[in-house]
């Protein structure tokens, strides 16, 4: 856990995936970046854990995934209602 992450509140997370690099972005901060060689292409996956161990159920509203450069989603969003 990064210090003075406050994990009871809402957060913006922005993966990027580009061929084999990955970046990953908490808040507008980039917190991550690193290379893949083995999944170069396919979808994405979110989870919370902490040190490779699942800490609990990761709530996310206002989900959206598109291409980058793209500020819209071409689907429906599926509203949630959950809080931290």
């Amino acid at each position: 856990m990064r210090a003075g992450f406050d994990r009871t509140k809402w957060h913006t997370v922005k993966p990027e995936f580009s061929g084999d690099t990955i970046i990953g972005y908490i808040d507008g901060q980039k917190v991550v970046a690193a290379k893949d060689t083995h999944f170069t292409h396919g979808m994405a996956g979110l989870v919370a854990c902490e040190n490779g161990q699942a800490l609990s159920t990761a709530y996310y509203d206002n989900l959206m995934i598109a291409p980058l450069g793209e500020t819209k989603a071409k689907a429906n969003a599926v509203p949630a209602k959950a809080t931290p």
